[in-house]
């Protein structure tokens, strides 16, 4: 027997249940709208704030990259000036937050965010970055993570060198980026 598709229909009810998860009222149209019409076409799901729409969520089928939807999910945020695109297919979801100009891919995420998350991230997004430089390293950095690191001396300088370079403007285009059309990868550390 061979294996078929399953529809986007499917897709959509995983997606359903993954709002709900994380908190959303999916009977609220005050919350979310689903296939809202735009001049760009009709965006899957419209997650709302208090301000208006704060996300787009562009659902694909399950066996489809939802990362292949990014530029047409752009359009519809750019259309309904939500600051947050979602890609999801169901089971595997890219989060990106494309109105700020420092983050120009999704990125994939565990679970969908609430509309607290959202609101917070949105705040955020009013406040410029820190830069580097103004955060200080000692060798007790990273207790927070676990408490048996110490960084050493050379490994804070290396670090003080980087947020350096990295806060000069004039280096900012030798950053290496993504380029749009290229699927960021999975970083491990």
């Amino acid at each position: 027997m061979v294996a078929t598709a399953q529809p986007e229909a499917f897709s959509r009810i995983l997606i359903d249940r993954a709002l709900q998860d994380s908190g959303w009222d999916m009977l609220n149209p005050k919350q979310v709208r689903l296939e809202l019409n735009g001049a760009t076409g009709r965006a899957d799901y419209v997650l709302m704030g208090d301000r208006g729409p704060l996300c787009v969520l562009e659902a694909k089928r399950e066996d489809e990259d939802p990362y292949d939807a990014k530029e047409q999910a752009r359009g519809y945020a750019e259309n309904l000036n939500a600051p947050f695109v979602i890609l999801s297919n169901g089971r595997e979801h890219w989060f990106w937050n494309y109105a700020r100009k420092d983050q120009q891919d999704p990125y994939r995420i565990e679970r969908l965010p609430s509309p607290l998350d959202l609101e917070r991230v949105r705040l955020k997004n009013l406040q410029p970055p820190r830069p580097l430089t103004t955060e200080t390293i000692s060798t007790d950095y990273l207790k927070g993570f676990r408490h048996d690191l110490v960084l050493r001396q050379y490994q804070i300088n290396a670090m003080d060198s980087v947020s350096k370079r990295h806060s000069v403007p004039a280096l900012h285009p030798l950053i290496p980026s993504t380029p749009k059309h290229q699927k960021p990868k999975n970083l491990s550390c």
